[in-house]
């Protein structure tokens, strides 16, 4: 009987010296990775605060125009507060402003150009209408060539992205696809705009019918800000919160 205890004892203790080496050596693996994460995070906080220094900015509008912005007047409100935003941002006369609006592939336009003739940005955010799908890589794609072809030296760069539906149309399709489908294209070109010209991304979900966590990610990967706006009657009182943020990092 002795003999049976000690062989008991002996596996017991050779079990939990293997399950603790089994741990350690799992901890070992696991802070580098978690380190690594953390770390890029970190550069993307750091590279995005690098961006928003003190210096004038150059503004993308991307305004979801997709067929359902038509429920409850959305569109006519989502251009009232497009337009005070333009407003605001007008105070820095170095400031830029330009205007995508996006639904299906077809009918995504580069609406305006970066420019500092506020007025005629303000008129063309007015003559928007809402039809058709949401190819939301659409929007960020015309963005970031435009940004691209415009840049400046020392000038950040920065997004505002509104929508109030599910990306459901991507480039090249004229079929609806998948969510997921369409919201991989479109974080591809948020990745990419971020990478090229170190362009933040804010975004604003627009009422029930929208994918939050989607457009939290848009905004986290750049260094940018989620806003949700329950109605189109919200917009009013978040896109001056957006221009307030831009204008304080814009000096």
């Amino acid at each position: 009987m002795q003999e049976l205890r000690s062989g008991f004892r002996f596996i017991f203790t050779s079990y939990k010296r293997t399950a603790a080496i089994l741990f350690i050596a799992a901890l070992t693996l696991a802070i580098p990775i978690t380190v690594s994460l953390l770390g890029q995070q970190q550069e993307i906080r750091q590279r995005a605060a690098q961006v928003c220094a003190n210096v004038s900015a150059d503004i993308m509008l991307i305004i979801d125009k997709s067929g359902s912005m038509e429920n409850n007047n959305a569109i006519s409100k989502a251009k009232e507060a497009a337009r005070n935003f333009v407003d605001f941002i007008s105070v820095d006369s170095n400031n830029r402003v330009g205007l995508v609006s996006f639904s299906s592939e077809s009918r995504t336009r580069l609406d305006s150009p970066l420019t500092s003739d506020f007025s005629s940005v303000k008129s063309r955010i007015s003559s928007l209408d809402a039809s058709g799908e949401t190819c939301t890589q659409c929007g960020v794609k015309k963005a970031n060539e435009e940004i691209s072809a415009s840049k400046r030296s020392g000038i950040k760069n920065v997004v505002i992205l509104l929508t109030d539906g599910r990306a459901n149309n991507i480039i090249g399709s004229d079929d609806r696809v998948g969510f997921d489908i369409a919201a991989k294209a479109a974080l591809d070109e948020v990745r990419a705009g971020f990478a090229q010209n170190e362009t933040v991304f804010f975004t604003i979900g627009l009422g029930k019918d929208i994918k939050t966590a989607f457009l939290q990610e848009i905004a986290n990967l750049t260094g940018g800000k989620y806003f949700f706006a329950p109605t189109a009657n919200d917009l009013a009182s978040i896109y001056p919160q957006i221009s307030q943020i831009v204008g304080k990092v814009a000096g």
